[in-house]
């Protein structure tokens, strides 16, 4: 499954201003959040599907705004470096990953570095995003696969883009939008992740709970307050992967995204820590959160026993010194893939697509 998550996918089986980012979401919540005296505790069994779910919203979300926030938060890290997990399930086997990240502030662009170590398996993950090029190196056991992005490119590209819906967007009423998820692609890493899914997911209204990681996460409180949102597929960005939701009505919606392939997630869970909006936790989730209680009544969000894909950031640290070359990559004497073109080819497709959509919706 390709699609615009390009820092970890299923097929690989990421302070003061963080408190000015809760702020600015914060008048946002429900009132049921913001009357709760205790935070329920997410659990470890997974939300059994009901009946019914919850329509997707027509405007954004206090949950879009958070995932906003937390993205423009971690783009303004002067550094970023952590310890990663993963969990992953495919085709009824368990498979977990163990690496490092890290994150630097370039003059106009992030540089990243994803080490990743399938346990047990001749498999690994490189990405190195150098400023110029975002550079992919996977170790199989069918053998090695380098590919690379010409980001400048790209980026020349995606500005190109957001000047066209810069007029479409435009208006009293317009939400707040962030960047074009194609001009995420300069950074990779963490902050492209958050991009992809704003872009793909709508998200619930942020729940406060208290999150007990098992095992603990290394350098952290075995008990962590967590703001946290479960996000819907948005039917034009499902269709975009399994082209034959293009023809689902809004009614069959539900329907169809449960006969979806295993390789799927049904929606996705962030975890974001409530002191610095960082998100420790992205679950990929095979089953669909139950719809609200009668009454209004809010369930807290639970943690799924058996995700599609889990991450997991530990021993987090903003700020430090990152040692001189850790972004640097050459392939060597290797043979490498350039897919800058045929981006570039999906990017302008894209572009033409969605232009012509909300020309015609605005008519």
């Amino acid at each position: 499954m390709k699609s615009k998550l390009p820092l970890l996918t299923a097929a690989v089986l990421l302070s003061a201003g963080g408190f000015a980012g809760y702020r600015s979401y914060q008048s946002h919540r429900t009132p049921s959040d913001r009357s709760s005296g205790e935070m329920p505790t997410a659990g470890t069994t997974a939300t059994e599907a009901g009946p019914g779910q919850p329509a997707l919203p027509t405007q954004p979300t206090a949950g879009d705004q958070l995932v906003r926030d937390a993205r423009i938060q971690l783009e303004r890290r002067a550094s970023v470096a952590a310890r990663v997990r993963q969990q992953a399930s495919l085709r009824n086997r368990q498979f977990r990953g163990v690496g490092r990240y890290w994150q630097q502030a370039g003059s106009d662009e992030l540089l990243v570095r994803l080490e990743l170590q399938i346990v047990g398996e001749e498999s690994s993950l490189l990405q190195v995003g150098t400023g110029r090029f975002l550079w992919t190196d996977e170790r199989l056991p069918t053998g090695r696969s380098i590919t690379r992005l010409d980001l400048r490119k790209l980026r020349n590209e995606a500005t190109r883009a957001s000047d066209d819906f810069e007029e479409l967007e435009a208006g009293p009423t317009s939400w707040p939008q962030p960047p074009p998820p194609e001009l995420s692609l300069r950074y990779g890493g963490l902050s492209s992740l958050l991009s992809a899914l704003a872009e793909s997911f709508a998200f619930s209204p942020p729940q406060s709970m208290r999150w007990n990681p098992n095992p603990p996460l290394a350098g952290m409180p075995k008990s962590i307050p967590v703001f946290a949102v479960v996000g819907q597929w948005k039917p034009a960005s499902l269709a975009a992967i399994e082209p034959q939701m293009r023809r689902a009505s809004a009614a069959d919606l539900s329907k169809r995204i449960a006969e979806l392939p295993e390789r799927v997630p049904r929606e996705v869970l962030v975890l974001f820590g409530q002191s610095d909006l960082f998100p420790y936790r992205v679950e990929f989730r095979k089953q669909r959160t139950t719809s609200p209680a009668p009454g209004g009544q809010v369930t807290p969000f639970q943690l799924s026993s058996d995700p599609l894909l889990c991450i997991e950031f530990e021993a987090v640290s903003f700020n430090t010194a990152i040692a001189a070359g850790q972004f640097d990559y050459l392939p060597g004497d290797a043979k490498f893939d350039d897919d800058t073109a045929e981006q570039l080819e999906k990017l302008r497709l894209q572009r033409a697509e969605k232009v012509a959509a909300r020309r015609s919706g605005r008519q």
